[in-house]
């Protein structure tokens, strides 16, 4: 085909996928897809995707890793027909391409200040969920009781009723309806190795794992709930890249700085489980981007609700 370079680019890994389903269903006599090597394929595409900012026109664009492993998905589920009608429109329309915000957001990297994070996210978080309560299930969000701040090094973990949160680092506590999150390592570390989005985005799930609860869509076993609030994630982090929701105030509406999709990208893979095995609480990385890509491509309809 001819295009723009990013097109070309798009196609190449949606083929790339296709190649990799083949090789998961059996059919290589040299190579082999467990969960370890489609978290490592995909961490791949962290190291060569283009740097934050890049515009999609550039004449060496080549998509950010979000859209990368967009395109690797399609033709891991679709195979190589799925690849077959990229063309410079089709790719044009699905790339996430964003623009600093301003000057100093440039220069921070697109991270809010890490002081600001969790209060930023909460407000966008409240809104969002007390629209979808309304909009899909004609009810009314209970707002969450402000989160709670521990160190886990200091192992003072707030209690949870009669379960034991001393091993944990994050958590949401449905008997009192809190998220607890480790402020003296995990947040810190995850804002400074990864950026603000990868805080937001494991933030995030733990109010997906409240509005499951609290709405009553909850499918049952921990892994699954997990899966669904990985793609809740990706609705939410849609919603703020569309633009396209209500909001108290206008002036104040979130916006997705550069990067901030390749950071959710990131922080699933650090934080999946790295056994294939059905009965882990969580899903390996490459699952949990698949469940993060669903919400973000298809909306709350990719997550089943």
């Amino acid at each position: 085909m001819r295009g723009a370079t990013v097109t070309m680019e798009q196609q190449a890994d949606c083929y790339a996928g296709a190649w990799v389903e083949h090789v998961k269903a059996g059919d290589s006599d040299y190579f082999t897809a467990d969960g370890k090597a489609l978290d490592l394929a995909l961490a791949g595409f962290l190291e060569i995707a283009d740097s934050p900012g890049t515009a999609a026109i550039d004449p060496n664009a080549h998509g950010s890793a979000f859209d990368r492993i967009n395109a690797f998905k399609d033709g891991l589920d679709g195979g190589a027909e799925a690849c077959s009608g990229y063309s410079d429109q089709t790719v044009g329309e699905r790339l996430t391409e964003i623009d600093w915000l301003s000057t100093d957001d440039m220069a921070a990297g697109g991270n809010a200040p890490y002081d600001e994070v969790v209060e930023l996210m909460t407000t966008d978080l409240e809104e969002f969920w007390t629209a979808v309560a309304k909009d899909r299930f004609q009810a009314t969000w209970e707002p969450l009781k402000a989160p709670v701040a521990f160190d886990s090094d200091r192992s003072d973990a707030p209690a949870c009723g009669d379960a034991d949160t001393e091993d944990y680092s994050l958590f949401y506590c449905a008997d009192e309806r809190f998220i607890a999150y480790d402020d003296g390592s995990l947040f810190p570390s995850v804002y400074e190795n990864i950026g603000d989005f990868g805080v937001a985005t494991l933030y995030g799930s733990q109010y997906a794992l409240a509005a499951e609860d609290q709405l009553g869509f909850a499918p049952d076993g921990e892994r699954k709930q997990n899966d669904m609030a990985d793609c809740l994630v990706g609705a939410w982090t849609a919603s703020i890249f569309n633009q396209d929701r209500r909001v108290s105030n206008d002036e104040e509406r979130l916006q997705l700085s550069p990067g901030d999709f390749d950071e959710a990208v990131k922080a699933l893979l650090a934080f999946g489980s790295s056994s294939d095995e059905k009965d882990a609480a969580y899903g390996t990385g490459f699952e949990r981007v698949g469940s993060f890509r669903d919400g973000a491509i298809k909306g709350l309809d990719g997550c089943g609700i």
